[in-house]
């Protein structure tokens, strides 16, 4: 070969370089090209799993379970492509139908037609033109409008399953509350109690027991005042006691006397106090005529009130005339000034 045919093979060389180098893909192409086919085969492997297990939870009658995975399996195949798994497709497609017309039939069963009408419409996005799915969605827009107005909203019908677990929490706070209350733990037990009234003030066993927890905290208040009286009392029988066998007496205050004041009304009191202050140490009064001996006991009287108001004497008028001259002292009255 000559030189000029070397130099146009290296000339041709240099030409086609930068075509080959724009043919081959570049490292990062590559890599991305194996994770998505190794993307699409998990997928396909996990499809086949779940359709499996789908199949199954529908032949054992868990239609919910069945649905979650069916809808699982049919977003997969989006994913991976439908003509790469056809057979699967067609699977998937068919059971989701099916539990979806069940679960729309147990849906119109308790009348809740709006969601039947949901179900049918998502039966008719998988399987376009299903002729079942579209004359049942049309008869049950004929109940949804006939029953317009005389149902609930949906977004309370939405609550129910909140209001649902809402009862199961209180009723099983109310146990736990039983349950402390029984163990004696009582502090923890009305605290139990009184979260579960608040979250249902209505709840009549979480009132009764709270009134179990306050009747036993009266009745363990009145059996320590006893157990403390009684214990008083005993220690007050093993004094005397002491006293008796030896002999020795000792003048105590009386324990259980806790005070020497007399309730009474003000009037008895301040008849009370002119009886202790006015006292006379001696009486004498030979031959005095009877209206100077009251008048005598009149200004003693006085004298010695502290208020300096005295007593009134009275002479009494239906003294018999014998009874007089046996007792003299009984021929006047007195009466005391009250304040």
């Amino acid at each position: 070969m000559t030189k000029a045919s070397h130099l146009y093979c290296l000339i041709f060389l240099l030409l086609a370089a930068p075509a080959l180098r724009a043919q081959s893909p570049p490292p990062d192409a590559q890599a991305a090209a194996t994770d998505e086919a190794v993307r699409r085969e998990a997928n396909k492997i996990i499809l086949r799993n779940n359709l499996q297990a789908a199949q199954m939870a529908q032949q054992q009658g868990d239609v919910e379970k069945a649905r979650r995975l069916y809808e699982d399996c049919y977003s997969r195949i989006a994913e991976i492509g439908e003509l790469a798994v056809p057979n699967e497709k067609q699977q998937v497609v068919s059971g989701l139908v099916t539990v979806l017309f069940i679960q729309a039939h147990r849906a119109e069963d308790r009348r809740d037609y709006k969601r039947a009408d949901e179900l049918y419409h998502r039966i008719l996005v998988v399987d376009p033109g299903n002729p079942s799915a579209l004359a049942a969605q049309r008869e049950n827009k004929k109940n949804l409008d006939l029953h317009a107005g005389s149902m609930a909203s949906q977004e309370l019908i939405e609550q129910i399953p909140t209001w649902h677990t809402n009862e199961i929490n209180v009723a099983t706070t109310v146990q736990d509350g039983k349950l402390l209350y029984e163990a004696g733990k009582l502090d923890e037990a009305e605290a139990k109690l009184k979260e579960a009234l608040r979250q249902d003030p209505g709840n009549v066993a979480a009132a009764q027991y709270l009134k179990l927890v306050q009747e036993r905290r009266m009745a363990d208040a009145t059996r320590r005042s006893e157990d403390l009286s009684g214990r008083a009392l005993v220690e007050v029988e093993k004094a005397w006691d002491v006293e008796q066998r030896t002999g020795k007496y000792e003048q105590r205050p009386n324990p259980f006397n806790r005070t020497n004041l007399v309730y009474t009304s003000k009037g008895r009191q301040a008849i009370m106090s002119k009886l202790d202050h006015i006292r006379l140490d001696s009486v004498s009064y030979d031959s005095l005529p009877l209206g100077e001996v009251i008048n005598n006991l009149s200004a003693n009287a006085k004298n010695r009130d502290p208020d300096k108001t005295g007593i009134n004497f009275y002479i009494s008028r239906e003294a018999a005339s014998a009874t007089a001259a046996a007792s003299p002292y009984r021929l006047f009255e007195t009466e005391v000034h009250r304040p």
